[in-house]
């Protein structure tokens, strides 16, 4: 069951849906899971090809040029 009903409720009628619940249940184990130290999966990173976006990264460059010229 919930830890917190209170936060789960989103539309405050003191009743809790069957969304709200299993929201709240999801909620509630990712927090858990992310106290205990346990990094938390990024899908966006690994599909993105994840690192750093810096200026002219997208550009194509042929060989020998510098500075973007």
């Amino acid at each position: 069951m919930l830890k917190n009903p209170k936060k789960a409720d989103l539309n405050k009628d003191g009743k809790l849906s069957s969304y709200e619940k299993r929201r709240g249940m999801a909620i509630e184990k990712a927090m858990a899971k992310q106290d205990k130290g346990t990094p938390m999966e990024d899908k966006r990173a690994n599909f993105m090809g994840g690192g750093i976006a810096y200026k002219g990264g997208g550009m194509a460059m042929k060989r020998g040029m510098k500075n973007g010229k």
